[in-house]
């Protein structure tokens, strides 16, 4: 046995709780054994499996090249917990690995989940062999009607297990005040609705002999179905000890005392290999506290912070209490659970957020910045000091924020309709937004970025103006959030260029994307690209998909502009209740935003008068800059996507006054 097997193993049962399997199924004896370079490649995939268990309860992956790729995947019971799944899923690669450890393929059942792996890919196939039947050996005289029960929860839940997303279903009932039938079934999720019905009647007919039994359980690759009497009270227990595996012979299930010897072998050398890996980390601890002088705690109202003076980086007042809360790590962690898996609301460049309610019941969203992250006591402060002194209510609040124990914590008010891309670009939700709900978000936006721009103690340029960076509260409202790419202009700078561009394709304006140059009409542009797609429930990066190839959202805006038919522009879902005259105004406003030339785009102020006043006369566009968007972000800088919108705060960068 490899070492690298040996470690697999340990880790795993680092993981894992005592489970008791269903069925294995060892694919393979003899000649027909892995090849070397394969078996490493099991064996980093299966280690890998567990890892994958988050909010998904069923994985597909692959690991190296032909003719040792190695296909695996498992799969969790929908309606159990993240924890739950993980230690099922670890304590099923373990078992596999020991008891079926040269062979090609196996898979394995659990009441909770399975996990197989083959050399020959497998995913989205229909497979009806190996069958494993487990049948309930004890006598049992089935009462009248349980039958006739039987057969109808087993076709319910073959129905319902098709209808559903997940491809599983449980159904139960009781027969009479002492008698529950149970019924389950699940398909893989890989697989069509078809094969998951042919599947699952398979198992059904197979299933029907045995209506006798208390207890009955029939395996295929792709699906199972398993029905349970149960008794109340019960008095006679569950025996089901008896298996029939039919395309495949049974291992014997036991541990050698061989392998017992090389894992403990193997733990030896784990602990010598975390001694040193301690030993490192507490020598890094130390330069650490050494280089920030023992500074443990960020106190933004003491005349220091670190070795640097308390003063604002503008020349402004001193920060103070009043500008920013400070908060213990204790009482985040409190608050998040101790930073739990159930807690992360997803994960951006720079770290996880979750989510947390305070001690006086306020829910919280939490960024945890990575330690690694490269942003350091004084960028911290300074990134501190521009969120706090940015109050507005059309800008995400930042609530407090913490540095103890090594932790970097900004702690923000949480939005629970999270982001306006969830609703907006989603066919099933989008329908929440109505045309009031649609234009109040709009101008909301343009308060947002009017207040940055021309209205805050300071000049901000947000620079990465987007659909996931508008959170919505619980009242539709909208908030600008992610400030870790804004700069701070002076009162009479107006152009700043760089050679770093930062930002998300499809949003970022021409002449910062060729030239590096941006301005308040940067952030112009982004807001007629957002109320483009506002206006048409499309997505700019994704537009071109259902249109001739290139064509982007602005493309399509103008051309229905000048061929008069710009309302066709407007989303379905709103189109007979909105106001056409204001529709059109703000399709218009939308063009004129995104105009190619900076000084044809209206200042936001400008922008808020156009929306607001009947008797105003806008000025014609003229054909904006066509070009098309990525699907993509651009720079190590730019954040990351995750599933749930929240505020990614990293590095601003400081133009002194």
């Amino acid at each position: 046995m490899s070492l690298l097997r040996l470690l697999v193993l340990l880790l795993l049962c680092l993981q894992v709780t005592p489970q008791t399997y269903d069925a294995l199924a060892c694919l393979g004896h003899g000649e027909n054994v892995i090849e070397r370079n394969s078996q490493n490649n099991l064996d980093r995939l299966l280690l890998h499996h567990s890892d994958r268990v988050r909010s998904s309860f069923f994985y597909n992956g692959t690991l190296g090249e032909p003719p040792n790729t190695i296909y695996g995947f498992f799969l969790c019971r929908p309606d159990i917990g993240v924890d739950e799944c993980k230690s099922c899923v670890s304590s099923a690669t373990g078992k596999i690995l020991l008891d079926c450890p040269t062979q090609k393929g196996a898979m394995i059942w659990y009441d909770e989940c399975q996990v197989r792996f083959s050399n020959q890919s497998f995913f989205t196939i229909l497979e009806m062999k190996p069958a494993i039947e487990i049948l309930d050996t004890t006598n049992f005289t089935y009462p009248d009607m349980l039958g006739e029960v039987l057969v109808t929860l087993l076709q319910n839940v073959t129905d319902s297990s098709i209808s559903s997303s997940e491809l599983y279903a449980t159904s139960q009932t009781n027969v009479n005040a002492s008698l529950e039938v149970e019924v389950r079934a699940q398909c893989r999720p890989d697989l069509s609705k078809q094969d998951c019905r042919s599947c699952l009647t398979a198992v059904t007919d197979k299933l029907r002999p045995f209506r006798g039994k208390r207890y009955a359980q029939i395996f295929l690759p792709s699906c199972y179905v398993q029905f349970k009497i149960i008794a109340w009270p019960s008095t006679v227990q569950l025996n089901p000890t008896s298996h029939t595996i039919y395309g495949v012979s049974e291992r014997k299930l036991a541990v050698k005392w061989h392998i017992i010897a090389a894992v403990a072998v193997a733990c030896l050398i784990l602990i010598m290999v975390g001694l040193r890996i301690c030993i490192k980390w507490k020598m890094k601890k130390a330069a650490y506290k050494k280089s920030t002088k023992d500074l443990q705690l960020l106190d933004l109202g003491n005349s220091f912070v670190g070795n640097i003076p308390n003063t604002d980086f503008l020349g402004e007042k001193p920060m103070n209490s009043q500008d920013i809360v400070l908060m213990r790590v204790d009482s985040i962690r409190l608050a998040t659970n101790n930073f739990s898996d159930e807690s992360e609301l997803g994960k951006g460049g720079f770290g996880p957020v979750y989510k947390g309610t305070l001690t006086d019941g306020r829910d919280i969203a939490v960024k945890r910045l990575y330690r690694t992250s490269g942003q350091g006591l004084v960028e911290l402060k300074n990134e501190v000091t521009l969120i706090a002194r940015l109050q507005h209510r059309n800008l995400v609040k930042l609530l407090g924020c913490c540095l103890d124990k090594q932790e970097k914590l900004l702690i923000y008010e949480y939005m629970p309709n999270k982001s306006l891309d969830f609703f907006l670009f989603d066919q099933g939700r989008s329908w929440l937004l109505d045309w009031n709900r649609r234009f109040n978000i709009i101008n909301g936006i343009a308060r947002g970025l009017q207040y940055l721009h021309e209205d805050s103690r300071l000049r901000v340029i947000h620079r990465d103006l987007k659909a996931s960076n508008i959170l919505l509260d619980h009242e539709m409202n909208p908030k600008i959030s992610d400030f870790g790419m804004a700069r701070i202009f002076s009162v009479n700078q107006d152009v700043e260029s760089t050679t770093r561009v930062v930002g998300t394709y499809g949003y970022m304006a021409p002449e910062y994307v060729m030239g590096g140059r941006f301005s308040v009409k940067s952030d112009v542009f982004s807001f007629g690209i957002i109320l483009l797609e506002i206006l048409s429930g499309r997505k700019n990066s994704s537009f071109h998909c259902n249109h001739e190839l290139g064509e982007s959202l602005p493309t399509f805006a103008w051309n229905m502009w000048i061929s008069g038919r710009a309302f066709d522009l407007i989303d379905g879902f709103i189109k007979e209740s909105c106001d056409v005259v204001q529709a059109l105004k703000c399709i218009h406003v939308g063009l004129l935003c995104i105009q190619q030339d900076p000084a044809d785009r209206p200042t936001m102020s400008l922008v808020i008068r156009m929306l607001g006043e009947d008797m105003i006369t806008l000025p014609e566009p003229l054909q904006p800059v066509f070009f098309v968007s990525k699907p993509s972000t651009v720079s190590s800088d730019t954040n990351q996507t995750v599933g749930i919108s929240v505020n990614e705060v990293t590095i601003t960068d400081i133009l002194p006054r």
